[in-house]
């Protein structure tokens, strides 16, 4: 049997040798689901970033540098690297007129193979993030943990989902974690001067990213303030500390933005000030017409469940339970991830304007913490059962993300009913889904002609051979696609949300267990001229909308138009009657009418959910009328003009 000293040799050899390969498989696990398919949907703003970018670009090229301050946000990174993948779409097409190049793009579109190409900076410096992590924690927590919490990271669905996306909060998240780490590190008796420069120059790359990650500023001064007083450390030493680290990452902050250059002192004001004014002036977007609750002071620990993977919440129950028993070096490092992420969330509280990837730094902060709770637990186990907790635990890791290939926003913790009840709590839906509505369209008869409603026009249009508008009660749509956080917010009214929910779609997008698109043919339903007239108080029952059935009213034939009625006790639910005048009849107030009806039609009344009724009339037009816009009135009451032909 060898000497201990030679075991110990051995071991340590292993470990150096081992530490490439857990470095590389680190980052591959990380990388692939970043990469894969990469245009497969668009998100929300990524047509705007893509713009940007290129406008980035374009003020830089020209040596324009007040011009590169695009933003306030001020998201400089996302446009350096979207930049970067657009210089990296053009080599790869042949090169030419970089510049003119730059100036062709529109911000309301963007073209699946560039917004492709321009993602994958975001998703390697991403995925760097994870052995990354490994090598930075496992001196605190040991390499057993350190080596789940990085798999946790690696593996997190929400942290891959917005890894894939050009925008600001994979990158933020990314640079902030990684500062964050650095400086709970720096603030321990043992941690150097090499940490606290590394982390000011992340802190000022997060700054670069998102404004709200000025956060880490006051956080690294009290926690280094904290840590000084328990270990009885000087205010004179960490005050310097802090004073490097600031201005680190000041340097960093004015050496990559050019409008800084020029303005060092008043850019980074600017974007303070406009992230204050922005949160305070924005709507509160999380109080939705009663689908999903005002969630106030809870808003972010609910999303973060919704959002967290089950062997993060048994993770981070298991450092809870055995946090005691961490080493003081472990210990401090974890407190201070956990803390972070706790005010971190409580700071974006006071903000009206609320998202649950506002918080993604929090995730990989406390996929390591998790890690560490996991490593407590495992050793209390025999060694079989060891094995297989752990193999279980792998399994459970990679079953949180593979499944929801290339849809990896669509996870939900399961822990707490997944599908079932997120759309029920939390908004749903960020563009996932409107790529596979644009490819059914495609199949559609004369689909290059088609007009499309949809409330995310910018992230279907890149999958869809028509036109695509914004307004869903347009006039002429031949398709008004239903989107899932459209239906939650109640857009563009409950009487519209309600009326098409009357009758079956011609085709449902579900992801994940979750229905998110709906798509009705046209025409739209458009508001009532008579609810307009009525909305500073007036009778009861009132149409707030109408439908005709036809794009325009068939003379000569029996055209069917539906009205929604605001319920009320004098609705007429026995008789009520829809007539055709000329146009100019609709400038008189009810009662008022000249009298000449071209056409009339009745029905009977149907109630529908919310205090909304709905009548079908059905109302045959004279074969000699002539050609032209008419006006529809119900019950003397203006619904608003159509077309007859």
């Amino acid at each position: 049997m060898p000497a201990p000293t030679e075991v110990g040799i051995r071991t340590q050899a292993y470990a150096r040798r081992a530490g490439p390969l857990i470095t590389l498989g680190l980052f591959l696990l990380a990388l692939l689901p970043r990469v894969v398919d990469l245009g497969a949907f668009v998100t929300a703003d990524e047509s705007k970033w893509v713009y940007r970018s290129a406008q980035f670009g374009r003020a830089l090229l020209n040596s324009h540098w007040a011009e590169t301050a695009v933003t306030l946000k001020p998201a400089v990174t996302t446009m350096w690297t979207g930049l970067l993948g657009l210089w990296a779409y053009f080599m790869l097409h042949g090169g030419g007129d970089f510049m003119r190049a730059l100036s062709t793009g529109v911000s309301w579109k963007v073209f699946l193979d560039v917004l492709a190409v321009t993602r994958v900076p975001t998703a390697v410096l991403s995925a760097a993030l994870a052995p990354l992590l490994y090598w930075l924690v496992q001196g605190r927590l040991g390499r057993p943990a350190a080596l789940a919490g990085a798999l946790l990271v690696a593996c997190d669905p929400f942290v891959i989902a917005h890894s894939r996306f050009l925008h600001q909060d994979a990158l933020a998240a990314t640079f902030g974690v990684l500062a964050l780490v650095l400086a709970l590190r720096a603030a321990d008796a043992e941690g150097g001067w090499r940490d606290v420069l590394l982390s000011g120059l992340l802190a000022g790359l997060a700054f670069l990213t998102k404004s709200t990650l000025f956060f880490l500023g006051p956080f690294v001064a009290g926690w280094w303030a904290w840590r000084a007083w328990r270990t009885g450390g000087s205010a004179r030493g960490w005050a310097t500390r802090l004073a490097v680290w600031g201005t680190i990452s000041y340097l960093t902050f004015v050496a990559l933005w050019p409008a800084a250059w020029i303005d060092p002192i008043g850019a980074p004001w600017r974007v303070i000030t406009d992230a204050v004014t922005y949160s305070q002036s924005a709507e509160a977007v999380d109080v939705y017409w009663g689908v999903v609750p005002s969630l106030g002071i809870a808003y972010y620990p609910v999303y973060f469940l919704f959002r967290a993977t089950p062997l993060l919440v048994v993770g981070l129950a298991a450092w809870l339970w055995g946090r005691r028993r961490l080493p003081a070096a472990a210990g401090s490092l974890a407190d201070g991830l956990v803390l972070f992420s706790i005010t971190f969330a409580a700071f974006l509280t006071f903000s009206q304007q609320r998202s649950d990837r506002y918080i993604l730094a929090a995730f990989p902060s406390l996929d390591l913490v998790a890690g560490a709770g996991l490593a407590l637990v495992l050793p209390l186990l025999p060694k079989f059962k060891r094995l297989a907790v752990g193999g279980l635990a792998a399994a459970v890791a990679l079953l949180s993300f593979l499944p929801y290939h290339p849809y990896y926003i669509t996870y939900f913790n399961p822990l707490l009913g997944g599908p079932v009840t997120a759309p029920r709590l939390i908004k749903v839906g960020w563009g996932e889904g409107l790529d596979q509505v644009g490819r059914w369209l495609n199949t559609q008869h004369n689909a290059a002609k088609a007009l499309v409603g949809s409330y995310y026009p910018e992230t279907m249009a890149p999958y869809f051979a028509g036109d695509v508008v914004h307004l869903l009660d347009s006039t002429d749509l031949d398709y008004i696609v239903f989107y899932s956080k459209q239906v939650q917010g109640g857009y563009p009214s409950a009487a519209f949300i309600r009326y098409f929910e009357a009758w079956p779609p011609v085709y449902t997008v579900w992801l994940a267990g979750i229905e998110y698109a709906r798509i009705y043919r046209g025409p739209s339903l458009r508001p009532a001229l008579a609810a307009e007239a009525a909305s500073d108080g007036g009778q009861a029952a009132r149409p707030l909308a109408f439908r005709a059935l036809h794009s325009r009213l068939p003379i000569g034939e029996t055209a069917e138009v539906d009205v929604v009625w605001q319920a009320g006790d004098d609705l007429p639910w026995s008789y009520s009657r829809l007539t055709l005048q000329p146009a100019d009849d609709l400038a008189h107030p009810p009662g008022e009418q000249s009298g000449r009806v071209l056409a009339w039609g009745q029905s009977s009344l149907e109630p529908l959910p919310d205090g909304l009724a709905i009548g079908r009339y059905q109302l045959t037009l004279a074969a000699g009328l002539p050609r032209g816009t008419y006006g529809l009135l119900v019950d003397g009451r203006p619904l608003g003009e159509m077309e007859a032909r």
